[in-house]
C-alpha cells in the first residue's frame, strides 16, 4: 500500500498547490482541511473496517445522526458537566448497540449486508426524527430552543471536550486500529478475501466480524462527537449525518479498500478523507454546482476501481 499513500500525498500536494498562491497559504489551507476533515476520519475508518472484511455498511450516516440527537436530548438546556458526560456515554453505547444488532443480523442471521444496513439506516433516521419530536415537545414546556434547525446544546456544556482534547481521540483511534491490525489484521484481511477458506484454516470468522462491527460502532460515535463539538459547535440538525456514509465509503475506496474486501490501510484512508474533503472545499469555494462536486468525487471512485481491476488482472497473469 505504499504506492497508494505516495499517490494520495502527491494528489493532495497538487490540490493544495493549485488552490493557493504561496507556500505559506498552502500550509494554512492544508491545516484547515486537516482540522475540518479530522472528525470525518473515524467515519471513513469505520466504513473501511467493514468493507475490508467483505461486508458493506450504508447505515453509518444514520447512526452518525442519532448519536448527536441522543446527546442533545439528554443534555439540552442542562448546565452540568455530569449531564454532558451522561449524554456522551449513552450515545456511544447506543451506536455500539446499533452495530451489534447489525452483526447479529448479518453474520448470525445471514441477512444480506446491503439489505440489512439499508433497513438499519431507515431505522436510524426514524430514531433521529422521534428524538427531534421529543426535544420539540420538551421545548414547548421549557421555553424556546435556538440554534441549528431549532436544536442545540450550549458549547459551554461540552467545554471539557475542547478541541485540544478532542484532537487526541482520532490519534488514539489510529493507534488502536494499528494495534488491532498488528494482532488480528491477517485474520481480518483473510476473512475479507475468502471467509470460507479462512474458516477451514482455523480462523474464527464470527469473532473477526464481531470485532470489526464493534470497532466501527465506536468510530462512528467518535466521529459524531468530534463533529458536534468542533464543527457544529454544539448545534445539531436531525439529518446531519444522512448521506455521510457515501462520503465515508468514497474515502475508504480511494484510500485503498477494495469493495470486495481483503485490503485496509488506516493511514491511506485518513489521507483519502482529507483529499476528498479538500476537493469538496475547493468546489464550494468556487461556487461549483453541487452535482459537479459529486461528479468529481464519483469519477475518482470509479477511476480507483478501474485501476484496482487492472492491477488484479495483472497480478493474476503473473
Amino acid at each position: 500500500m505504499r504506492y497508494r499513500a505516495f499517490l494520495l500525498v502527491v494528489l493532495l500536494a497538487i490540490l493544495v498547490g493549485a488552490s493557493t498562491s504561496s507556500p505559506q497559504m498552502a500550509i494554512i489551507v492544508l491545516g484547515n482541511w486537516t482540522r475540518s476533515a479530522l472528525p470525518l476520519v473515524p467515519l471513513a475508518l469505520a466504513a473501511a473496517l467493514i468493507i475490508s472484511c467483505g461486508q458493506i455498511d450504508i447505515a453509518s450516516g444514520a447512526a452518525f445522526s442519532f448519536v448527536g440527537m441522543i446527546i442533545i436530548a439528554l443534555t439540552e438546556q442542562q448546565r452540568s458537566g455530569t449531564s454532558s458526560i451522561l449524554g456522551l456515554v449513552a450515545a456511544w453505547l447506543a451506536v455500539v448497540l446499533f452495530y451489534l444488532i447489525m452483526y447479529f443480523l448479518i453474520v448470525l442471521g445471514r441477512v444480506p449486508a446491503l439489505l440489512c444496513t439499508l433497513g438499519m439506516a431507515l431505522c436510524g433516521e426514524s430514531i433521529s426524527l422521534q428524538l427531534q419530536a421529543y426535544i420539540t415537545r420538551r421545548a414547548l414546556n421549557a421555553g424556546p430552543i435556538t440554534g441549528v434547525a431549532g436544536m442545540t446544546i450550549s458549547p459551554n456544556n461540552l467545554s471539557f471536550f475542547s478541541w485540544n482534547i478532542a484532537f487526541v481521540f482520532p490519534v488514539v483511534g489510529l493507534l488502536v486500529l494499528w494495534r488491532y491490525l498488528s494482532n488480528a489484521g491477517l485474520d481480518h484481511i483473510a476473512v475479507g478475501i475468502d471467509p470460507t477458506a479462512s474458516r477451514i484454516s482455523g480462523v474464527n470468522t464470527n469473532l473477526v466480524y464481531l470485532r470489526a462491527f464493534l470497532f466501527s460502532g465506536v468510530l462512528v460515535g467518535l466521529s459524531a462527537v468530534l463533529f458536534l463539538v468542533n464543527v457544529q459547535l454544539g448545534g445539531w440538525a436531525t439529518n446531519m449525518g444522512w448521506g455521510k456514509e457515501l462520503f465515508a465509503i468514497a474515502a475508504a475506496v480511494i484510500g485503498g479498500c477494495r469493495i470486495t474486501g481483503g485490503r485496509f490501510d488506516p493511514v491511506c484512508v485518513a489521507l483519502a478523507t482529507v483529499l476528498v474533503f479538500g476537493i469538496t472545499d475547493i468546489t464550494n469555494a468556487l461556487n461549483v454546482p453541487l452535482e459537479w462536486d459529486y461528479l468529481i468525487v464519483g469519477t475518482g471512485v470509479v477511476a480507483v476501481g478501474l485501476i484496482d481491476g487492472v492491477h488484479l488482472k495483472t497480478a493474476a497473469r503473473t
